[in-house]
């Protein structure tokens, strides 16, 4: 979960690495982004 975090935040200011994530990274975005959302940016995955 951290890592997944730490690649989260990273791809915010690098926002050509959405596209090489796995589909289940949605899944696990939304629900870090719903339980901790001081921790995971809001990008814009799922618009693609």
């Amino acid at each position: 979960m951290c890592v997944l975090i730490l690649v989260l935040n990273a791809a915010q200011h690098c926002i050509t690495m959405l596209p090489l994530l796995e589909d289940y990274t949605v899944k696990h975005y939304t629900y870090l982004r719903d339980t901790m959302p001081h921790l995971v940016p809001h990008l814009p995955i799922g618009e693609y």
